[in-house]
């Protein structure tokens, strides 16, 4: 780790300044390596060796100079055969799409037929909470009070039939909208969007504000006072 460090006021700092947020997972990669790393490995060598008397010479080849494996300690063998819990978690983890209106991601061979690809995939996480906010259901009615990322708390996601279910018991789960770069900023003010407005039922009902449906992400969640430019 890293030494200590002292802090400064700012106000004693006759200097512009410049303060940074990272959310990257670097952050915490040397903190918890062996969750984020993966398995212990080794690095082995295999030569082709021959021998002439009492001397030996290595074939050099940089192609199979090495093999990366896996290395399983004995402790970690003794874990695994006793079947130890090496790790665990507290919650059920539903990572949430987020898409433009009709750019949402469909994986396909090249032997599908056209027809049926274009139509595949319209049913997405995000589709399916505009259908569930709408929805008259009495069971469905809480969604409407409810972000996007607490929905997964209240409702489980059926990946065959493509739907938001109301959970029936109590489970520990939780939402995490996937990260967006602020490069792509629709998605990105989309994104801010959501984690503000409850039970939106439509993309255009997203981008509206106090009755004005606006043309963009941007223009919605700047007039919505979620995000601030350098007008006046």
């Amino acid at each position: 780790m890293g030494g200590s460090v002292q802090p400064i006021p700012l106000s004693e700092v006759q200097l512009p300044y410049q303060c940074g947020g990272l959310t990257a997972i670097t952050v915490v990669e040397y903190l918890y390596k062996y969750v984020y790393k993966g398995s212990d490995k080794a690095e082995i060598t295999v030569e082709a060796v021959r021998g002439e008397g009492n001397q030996t010479q290595i074939e050099p080849n940089e192609i199979l100079r090495f093999l990366n494996a896996r290395y399983i300690s004995p402790v970690e063998a003794c874990m695994r055969l006793l079947d130890y819990p090496v790790q665990g978690k507290t919650h059920a983890i539903t990572q949430l799409t987020i898409h433009l209106e009709n750019e949402h991601m469909v994986t396909f061979r090249s032997s599908d037929d056209p027809a049926v690809v274009v139509t595949r995939g319209k049913r997405t996480m995000l589709t399916r909470l505009f259908e569930l906010c709408s929805s008259e259901a009495p069971e469905n009615q809480v969604a409407k009070s409810t972000l996007y990322q607490d929905i997964p708390k209240l409702f489980r996601w059926d990946t065959k039939a493509k739907r938001w279910v109301r959970r029936k018991r109590y489970q520990s789960a939780l939402g995490r909208m996937i990260h967006v770069s602020p490069r792509d900023m629709q998605r990105f003010c989309m994104r801010v969007l959501l984690c503000h407005r409850k039970g939106p039922t439509s993309f255009e009902n997203l981008r509206t504000v106090d009755g004005v449906t606006y043309d963009s992400y941007l223009e919605a969640a700047l007039h919505a006072g979620y995000l601030e430019d350098d007008s006046e």
